[in-house]
Order: C-alpha cells, then sequence, then structure tokens
C-alpha cells in the first residue's frame, strides 16, 4: 500500500538546497492501517515525473522513555481510534499536509 500526500502547490526546492519537510498527522495514518514501526520510504515525484526515494525508516524509530511501552502503545491505540481514516483511492491512502504541531508553541515556558 502506498499513502500519498496532495500537495495544494508544488514545492519549489534548489538542487543541492536545503531539505523540504512535509508533514502530515500521525492519527490517519495509524487509522488507515499503517505500522509505525514498519519500514517506510518517502517518495517524491517531481512534476517531470522524475521519482526520489528516502532510506526506508519506521515513523517511530523508538519508545519516549518517559511514557514506557504500555502507555505509549495506549496512546498510540487512543490516536488511531479516534483519528478518521483517511480516503483509499486503489491501492493509495489520500493523507493530508499539515503544519507540524510544536507544543512549546502552545504552551510557552
Amino acid at each position: 500500500m502506498r499513502a500519498m500526500i496532495h500537495m495544494e502547490r508544488p514545492v519549489t526546492a534548489a538542487v543541492d538546497g536545503p531539505t523540504q519537510k512535509i508533514y502530515t498527522p500521525l492519527g490517519p495514518m495509524l487509522a488507515g492501517g499503517i505500522n509505525p514501526f514498519d519500514m517506510v520510504e518517502a517518495l517524491v515525484v517531481t512534476t517531470g515525473g522524475r521519482e526520489w526515494f528516502s532510506p526506508a525508516q519506521p515513523l517511530i524509530q523508538s519508545v519516549p522513555t518517559l511514557a514506557g511501552p504500555d502507555l505509549f502503545k495506549t496512546g498510540l491505540e487512543q490516536l488511531r481510534n479516534e483519528a478518521e481514516a483517511p480516503p483509499q483511492l486503489g491501492d493509495e491512502l489520500a493523507l493530508i499536509q499539515e503544519d507540524p504541531f510544536l507544543p512549546d508553541e502552545v504552551h510557552p515556558n
């Protein structure tokens, strides 16, 4: 299965320029059946049709030490259960782009 993020407008990136990060919520990915510990690749398709792949890596690389495995698992299950599954188009999930949630912006110290 593939998951795609539809871009409202193209991202312009210079050759050998800085990395462009695109964010999508984790909840819909979990609700769509993506296992956050499985190996995934990011794929970019340019307007010219050229494909670029990232190295394969899991979405979640380790369990936060403060949460512990049981609490972390419960949190992921709750996130999955509360999220709406993204539409599926053939064998692709249609994810949305969203700005990242940064706790220090919401709750300044």
